[in-house]
Order: structure tokens, then sequence, then C-alpha cells
């Protein structure tokens, strides 16, 4: 995003220079240029081009919605709603999130899908059973191979037995054991507990991201807030940003 030096109200469902407004402000996507033109103090127009993004890098990220008796778990749309708002927040740090392919794939028929969880108590480093079966399930289902981080919709997720969460990253820094290395640095999202950031959030773990903050207008505050725009206050520290950048998934 592009600004001047003052705010301007910028309506999101306008993808362009803000309504009715004298500021400058603009949305575009990296790599690409903002053109503009100004007048000098001679009174001569000068038309200028400026690149967007510096260094620019680049995540995939592919999206597998889990079906239970042939009806899926979350609207197409509001996944991709999902992957927009990662886009916008991941600006920050000149990477683009390519969009992969986006799958459907039925629930293992093992797996109690509203009873399941991903480790057996909150000390455990190694992935269930049933989760391992469900992640199986969606990165075999989708089309762009290993390299994409898979975004994976479910009806709901515990993390451990009696503790229900949005969303959680199957990090290799948390999954330690070899059993699991195939199943690391993905994402699952509960479609129960959809909030805005859920899976921008679960990305930056499985980008290296690690640790949680308290500020609550960090993308790594630990838990869900209500903003859904351009203006949403949903940052990244710089530090925050370089462990993404020098992550193996980013290219």
């Amino acid at each position: 995003m592009i600004r001047s030096h003052t705010f301007a109200a910028f309506d999101s469902t306008v993808y362009g220079v803000a309504p009715d407004s004298t500021n400058r402000l603009f949305l575009s996507q990296l790599s690409s240029s903002v053109c503009g033109s100004y007048v000098d103090g001679w009174g001569q127009t000068n038309v200028f081009s400026a690149p967007v993004g510096v260094d620019v890098k680049s995540v995939g990220v592919d999206v597998a919605i889990m079906r239970t008796n042939g009806v899926a778990c979350i609207d197409t749309l509001d996944a991709l709603v999902q992957v927009t708002l990662a886009k916008e927040r991941f600006a920050q740090a000149n990477i683009i999130v390519e969009m992969g392919s986006l799958v459907f794939f039925d629930a293992p028929p093992q797996v109690d899908v509203d009873n399941w969880c991903m480790r057996t108590s909150d000390t455990s480093q190694s992935l269930t059973q049933n989760a391992r079966s469900v992640l199986h399930e969606a990165i075999s289902a989708v089309t762009n191979g290993a390299g994409n981080r898979c975004l994976i919709f479910v009806p709901s997720i515990r993390d451990t037995p009696n503790h229900q969460i949005a969303g959680l990253a199957t990090a290799k820094y948390r999954f330690m054991y070899a059993v699991d290395r195939a199943y690391t640095d993905h994402c699952l999202i509960s479609a129960s507990q959809i909030a805005p950031f859920v899976s921008a959030h679960e990305l930056c773990h499985a980008l290296g991201v690690h640790a949680h903050v308290s500020d609550k207008c960090n993308l790594m505050f630990s838990t869900v807030t209500p903003f859904t725009d351009v203006r949403a206050s949903k940052r990244l520290y710089i530090g925050q940003t370089r462990a993404m950048r020098l992550g193996e998934h980013v290219q």
C-alpha cells in the first residue's frame, strides 16, 4: 500500500484510490509499479513510476477443504478470503503469497471430525495418528507438489483433547520427531471458529515465526481480533518479517 503523509479513509470494497479523498492512497500489487504526476515550481507536469516492493520473495500456498458426508466444511469464497488477508499482511514483508491449487478431500473414515485432537497432552511434541491421517489426506489431494504450504480447513480443531482452537500450524520447531516430518509446516484452520487473520497468523508460524506477542496490533498476538480490512492494525515486527524471509519455504 502506498500512501501520502496523511491517512485517508479507505473503502475496502474498492481496489484503487480512495473515493472522494484528496489524499493519494492506493492499493498495488508487489512487483508492479505505481505511476503518478506532479507539477513542479515552474509549472511543468512531471510523470514518474515507482516500483512496489524491494527484493520481493514469494511463498506458494495450496488450500484443502475437508468434506464430511460430501459436504464441505467451509464455503470456497470464505477460504479464499483468508488467502487474500494473508497476501495483504505479508506484503509488509515484501512476500507475495502465490495461490496454488484449491482442492477438497474427504474426512478419513476413522477420524471423529468433531472430537479429534492434534496432540495427546500439553507437553507432547508429536502428532496423534488422527492428525497424521487428516494431514495425509489433505496434502495428498493438492496438485502443486511438496514446495507449497497447505491451508487445511476442517470442521473443528482441538490442540489437546479439552482445548478447542481456531487454528494450528504443524511447525517443525514444535513437532520435532521424524515420524511427523512429512506433515510439518502446514496449517489447520477451524471452519467453526473462522476469524479474519487466523490463516495469516498460522502461516507465520509455519514460515518460522515462533513466538506469540502481547501487542494486540501485531499479527502474532495470541487471540484473534475482528479487524478485517486494509486499515487493520495487524502488522509484523522487523524481526518477524526477517525470520519469514530467511526461512526455507520463502523463495
